[in-house]
């Protein structure tokens, strides 16, 4: 079907979120669909000057997004996935995941440095609690006050957050016409899997986008069954307590990925996590309400 006017695909205004919208609205040119950008203020780039982990909610660069579309001003969002809460408010659902592309974080220092010829002395800055407490894990020696890419790090020191590197849509519940184009354009099924099951697991944990719990699945084929494989590790803050798991079992829907990324969960809540997040939980600060 194909629309009367113009998609209005909503985005952060951010140089990253454009180039990816603008990567998006190629696709849907090349399906024949027109397209319109409409660029949109969130609350993670409004508040600049406190970290991410002292605001109140979680939908820190998605709610204002979410609010244009139940109130018909866009027909599409654009996100990465990563940044997606996992539970969507009602009336807006997931319309497709893309392929994902290198889920690695990447660490970037002077001279090429990298992270086994890193000096005792060298100061790491991040933004993120997950990657504060997933590097103190791994060198607890590193000092703290908080360009080019010398390294993508691997897994073993740095899991990614869920859904990292991929893309994601979101619709309205009601709306077939753009669900079709975007998932036509842009949706993944393998992706769709994996970052699924990766999301479960956060979703069971009742985590956000800045609490330290990193997860990667992938896909493999074996025996003709498609067989998902999950990674996961929660982190205390302060590096010096950790638990991590993997599950791995065949799955052909979402429903069987999500219930796989949950499995996990629960075996990581028993070996601690639960303790490990509720720590995380009392010492937080006080949130401040989102403008």
């Amino acid at each position: 079907m194909t629309p009367l006017r113009p998609l209005r695909i909503g985005t952060r205004a951010s140089a990253l979120a454009v180039w990816q919208t603008e990567r998006v609205r190629s696709q849907l040119a090349e399906l024949g669909y027109a397209t319109e950008r409409v660029e949109i203020r969130t609350t993670g780039d409004v508040v600049q000057e406190l970290p991410l982990s002292r605001l109140g909610g979680r939908a820190f660069f998605t709610k204002q997004l979410d609010d244009a579309m139940l109130e018909g001003r866009i027909d599409i969002a654009v996100h990465s996935l990563k940044d997606l809460p996992t539970e969507l408010p009602a009336g807006i659902t997931l319309g497709a995941v893309g392929l994902r592309e290198d889920a690695h974080d990447a660490l970037v220092a002077r001279e090429g440095l990298q992270w086994s010829t890193l000096p005792k002395t060298a100061v790491i800055a991040t933004s993120s609690q997950r990657r504060r407490a997933q590097l103190l894990r791994a060198s607890p020696d590193l000092p703290w006050p908080g360009a080019r890419i010398s390294e993508s790090l691997p897994f073993e020191v740095m899991l990614p957050a869920p859904g990292q590197g991929a893309l994601a849509a979101t619709v309205r519940v009601d709306d077939r016409v753009s669900g079709e184009a975007v998932h036509r354009a842009l949706h993944d099924e393998a992706t769709a899997l994996a970052v699924s099951a990766e999301r479960a697991l956060l979703r069971r944990l009742e985590g956000g986008c800045q609490v330290p719990v990193g997860a990667h699945a992938t896909i493999e084929r074996q025996a003709g069954r498609t067989i998902v494989q999950l990674w996961g590790r929660v982190v205390a803050l302060d590096g010096k307590a950790s638990v991590e798991g993997r599950r791995s079992g065949p799955a052909t829907t979402v429903e069987e990925a999500d219930a796989l990324g949950a499995a996990l969960a629960e075996d990581l809540l028993i070996e601690g996590a639960e303790n490990i997040l509720r720590s995380i939980r009392e010492v937080a600060a006080q949130p401040i309400p989102e403008p």
